[in-house]
């Protein structure tokens, strides 16, 4: 059914990021938890599909509980609403940016930046682009 995009069967079911994109996909009820507004403070169901598709990032201590994030794509700021109608449950390649202290004041309050690598239309439109030019798109937008 490519619910899922890699073979993780040496893997406990717990221990993966498939199991919460298959709970969005396939149950109702968690979906729509997810995206419910368009605020990017995230909600506890929010903060538990992010730490699961971007778990690597738990080794550097960072949680996205309580967090307000932002999200952008080639387009520029995307709200969470139309990011879980749009992208929700697949597996997208994304970049994850965790402000600074001094990065959250500029931004108004912004924790980390979840980049979207749009690698269809324009292969290296996201993978060099530079956290200033990421962080200069939000100084417009807030």
């Amino acid at each position: 059914n490519h619910a899922t995009s890699r073979c993780r069967r040496n893997a406990l079911v717990e221990s993966t990021a498939d199991i919460t994109l298959l709970r969005y996909t396939f149950n109702p009820e968690i979906a729509k938890l997810l995206g419910a507004d368009t605020s990017a403070n995230l909600n506890k169901e929010e903060s538990e599909y992010f730490n699961s598709t971007h778990r690597n990032n738990r080794a550097y201590g960072f949680s996205f509980e309580n967090r307000r994030v932002a999200i952008i794509d080639q387009n520029g700021l995307l709200n969470k609403k139309k990011y879980f109608l749009t992208l929700g449950g697949k597996d997208n390649p994304e970049k994850l940016l965790i402000l600074t202290p001094t990065e959250k004041d500029l931004t108004r309050g912004y924790d980390a930046v979840i980049v979207l690598l749009n690698l269809k239309k324009n292969k290296r439109r996201y993978k060099n682009i530079s956290r200033k030019k990421i962080l200069k798109e939000l100084y417009k937008k807030t």
